[in-house]
Parts: C-alpha cells; sequence; structure tokens
C-alpha cells in the first residue's frame, strides 16, 4: 500500500470530520438559544461560518442590559460605528460551547 493511501485511510476525512462536528455544533447552538430564552433574552437569528480549522456559530440577541450580568464580564466592544446621530456599538460574548453571542446598542454618545 502506498503512503498516500496508508494516509488517507488512516485519516478521517474532511466529509466525515465536517458530519461529526455538525450535529455538536447545532446541539450547542440550541443548548444556547433555549439558554437565552429561558433567560429573557430575545433571540433574532443566527448564522453559522465554516473555516479550514475553524467552525463559528454566531446568535444576535436583543440589546438587554442583563446581558451582561448574565455573561459576567465576559463581553466585549468589537466595533464602534456612526448611524446619523447615533454612535452603534456592537458586543459579542462567547459561551462556554465557544458560540458567539452579539447585539448591538446605539447611543446619542458622540463619536470622536
Amino acid at each position: 500500500m502506498s503512503a498516500i493511501a496508508q494516509t488517507s485511510a488512516t485519516e478521517p476525512s474532511r466529509r466525515e470530520a465536517a458530519l461529526t462536528d455538525a450535529p455538536r455544533m447545532i446541539i450547542a447552538m440550541m443548548r444556547c438559544i433555549f439558554t437565552l430564552i429561558r433567560e429573557g433574552i430575545p433571540v433574532v437569528g443566527f448564522t453559522g461560518e465554516r473555516k479550514p480549522g475553524e467552525n463559528r456559530i454566531t446568535i444576535t440577541v436583543a440589546p438587554s442590559p442583563y446581558l451582561y450580568s448574565l455573561f459576567e464580564g465576559q463581553c466585549a466592544c468589537i466595533q464602534r460605528r456612526k448611524e446619523g446621530h447615533l454612535t452603534v456599538f456592537t458586543w459579542h460574548a462567547i459561551n462556554e460551547d465557544g458560540i458567539r453571542i452579539k447585539w448591538e446598542e446605539a447611543c446619542a454618545f458622540p463619536m470622536q
């Protein structure tokens, strides 16, 4: 048997890895969505992104002051942009399963 055939026979294919990883990620996403809904946080939507070596699910939620205490300070502002007279801050947190939770807050704070 050639070295190439031996390597491909012993390593799981990308398709097999994706099929194994997909149910785990979907279950983690649903667990996160149920937790957010149970905590009274409205879920707006979700997206999935697959890059080589990295899978990412992002759940978008409505802004709430409760998010800061729910994630116990494990959230960060990742973007700030100007929209008319408002400044919009984009925040995210990552839960224990690696799911990103994202929300935006608008305020009349002047952007320098």
